[in-house]
This record gives structure tokens, sequence and C-alpha cells, in this order.
């Protein structure tokens, strides 16, 4: 039964031209626009490291602290073209990095480390040096003869095209919950989810054949932004590609329940769609679909917004993986998708059991 519940949702949905032209043409078209357009902002933060540098600070460091600050030194030089500068007071340090004339400082102790960023307005680049801090030295150096490998990040470039195809292609899937809300209120109106209620296939089948189709529709955006972006705008994906579609498979889930719960609750398509593209486009202008987001994070009050957005969370994901580091973004972003599932699923039953018939006129 769950079968051919799972046929049916595939055959409608891929039999309209509508939808087909949805999934392979209009997030390629998109990614093309705003890369276009927005070329020289996005390059100010994410194509170079011009003029940047981190401080560090001696505070009776030994000669083997010192070769690993020289270690790091080396790894800054050929993956980032940034260089060290050594400061004699760390206070007066910590507040040029807080003024952005530095990514951050590093205060090196008999036998450890410590890193310092500005927590108000740390740029992209900023924290890919920080990762590659970390990646080199870590947070604290053992003392003794243990030695410490250095790792070098092979990070693809992060231009316009690249910013854009994460973001652009993140955006495009948050429609998923359109499409999804759509086909629940289509149940309503022809009375299966009465019959649902009552059949061996229940609410949760219903729910599993409806995030399937999310997901198919999630993948196949996936891969086919992944083909045209890869062979026509020349973008590196990096190593971290599965962990991407990983990500993406995620939000595609998250968005199939949140449509289903509208479905559930909306009175009609028309109120299903307002709820869902205002969601959805609140989501993108402070998630950076349509703007770079180091501008939004820059901006007082809308650097607090931007956190509202999943979108924001997802960019800030992909953007990591992106340059080869799977690091708290992205597990915080898929906590983060978990949890809405969870909450969406739980109003889903609540609302499934009060779904009513739908009547539209026209």
């Amino acid at each position: 039964m769950l079968g051919v519940s799972l046929k049916k949702e595939f055959l409608y949905f891929f039999k309209n031209v509508g939808n087909l032209i949805f999934v392979f043409v209009l997030p390629f078209l998109f990614i093309l626009l705003m890369s276009t357009a927005l070329k020289d902002y996005v390059a100010n933060d994410f194509d170079t490291f011009d003029n940047g540098a981190v401080f560090y600070y001696l505070d009776r460091p030994t000669e083997q602290s010192m070769a690993h600050l020289h270690r790091f030194q080396e790894v800054l030089a050929e993956a980032a073209q940034v260089k060290l500068e050594e400061v004699g007071d760390y206070d007066e340090g910590k507040r040029k990095v807080e003024q952005s004339e530095a990514f951050g400082i590093i205060k090196i102790h008999e036998s450890s480390f410590s890193y310092y960023r500005s927590p108000f307005n740390e740029p992209e680049g900023g924290r890919i040096v920080r990762s590659l801090f970390e990646a080199t030295i870590g947070k604290a150096i053992p003392s003794g003869d243990a030695g410490i490998s250095t790792q070098v990040i092979a990070r693809p470039k992060m231009d316009s095209n690249a910013y854009f195809t994460l973001t652009g292609l993140a955006f495009f899937m948050m429609f998923i919950s359109l499409m999804i809300s759509n086909s629940v209120i289509d149940e309503r109106r022809f009375g299966t989810i009465e019959r649902i209620k009552l059949s061996q296939l229940g609410l949760n089948a219903m729910l599993i054949s409806k995030a399937a189709l999310g997901v198919c529709i999630g993948l196949l955006q996936a891969v086919t932004v992944y083909a045209l972006s890869s062979s026509v705008l020349g973008v590196n994906w990096g190593s971290m590609t599965g962990w991407m579609f990983l990500v993406l498979t995620g939000m595609s889930i998250a968005c199939s329940v949140f449509g289903a719960v509208v479905g559930m609750i909306a009175k009609s398509k028309a109120v299903a769609n307002s709820v869902v593209l205002m969601s959805v486009m609140l989501s993108a202008y402070l998630g950076g679909a349509f703007s770079p987001v180091y501008l939004l994070e820059n901006m007082n009050v809308v650097n607090y917004m931007i956190q509202i957005s999943p979108l924001y969370w997802a960019g800030k994901s992909l953007g990591s993986l992106h340059a080869g580091m799977l690091d708290r973004n992205s597990y915080l972003f898929l906590s983060l998708q978990l949890g809405l599932v969870v909450l969406f699923y739980l109003l889903y039953r609540i609302l499934g059991r009060r779904a009513k018939l739908v009547i539209e006129g026209g």
C-alpha cells in the first residue's frame, strides 16, 4: 500500500510541466542571474585575503612553541597569503582585531596557544584563517617532544558563482514546502484524508510518501545544479560534496514536513501559498539569497535577525563544507533540522486528527 501511495505521488508531480521547469530550470537561472549581478559584492569578502593579517603576542614562549608558530606561518603564506605580525601589547592587539585591522591574535604561552577573534564582525576570511590555525596547531600544544603535523586545507575558491550556487540551491529547495502543502490540501479536497485515517496506511504513511517526494525533488535539484554549476560556471564543490548532499537532504525533509503541516491547517491553497511564500522569502532575505551574507552580518540589529533564518544556517554549513571543513556549522545545522522535523511532525499529528474536508470555490 505504501508503494502505491509513493507511485501516485511521483506520477502526479512529474506529469506537470511546470514542476519539471521548477526542478531543472529555475534554480540554475536564479544562480546565473545572482552570481553575475552581485559578482563584485561577493568578491569583496570571499575572493581574496587582501591586506589580511594575524597578530601574535609572545608570553614566555619555548623553542618548541615558536617552531609550531613558524609552521603555522608557512601554512598561512601558502593557503591564504596572510601574514603574521608581532605585537607588544596584547590588549591593544585585541582592540585592533575588534576594529577589523586583523583576523585574530595568537597568544603564545610556554606550552599552549590561544586564539582571539572578534566576537562582533569576524569576516569569512577570518573564519578560514581560524580553521587553519585549529587544524595546524590546535587549541593547546602538549609539552615535551610530542610533535604536531601541519595540515593545509585545500580550499576551493568561494567566488560569486560558488556562493550563489550553494545559497541559491538551498533557497529553491525551501519551495518544496509549497508543493507538499498543495499536495496535502488536494488530499483534503478529495476526501482522501478521512479514508487514510481509516485505512492501514494511516497519516504516518502519507507523511512518508510526501517526504519521499520532497527528498526526490531536492536531490534532483541538487544533482542538476551540481552538474550545471560544475560544467558551465566552473564551480569546484570541493572534497566534502557528500556531506553537502547530506545537509541538503536533511533540508528537503524538514521543508517537506513543514509543508505537510501547512497543508493540514490551511483553509485553502491560497492561504497555504501565502504562509509558505512569506516564510520562504523572509528566510531568503535574512539568509543571504539576495545579498552576500557578510553584508548582513555587519549590520547592527540585522546581524541578530539573520539568525532566525534557516537559510542563513544552511549557507554557513555549506560554506564551511565547501572550504573543506566539517565544523560546528554543519553539526549545528543538522541538529536544527532534526529539531524542526520533530516539531513539525508533532504538529502534523495533532493537526491531522482535526483535518477536515476543504471545499474551494472556482
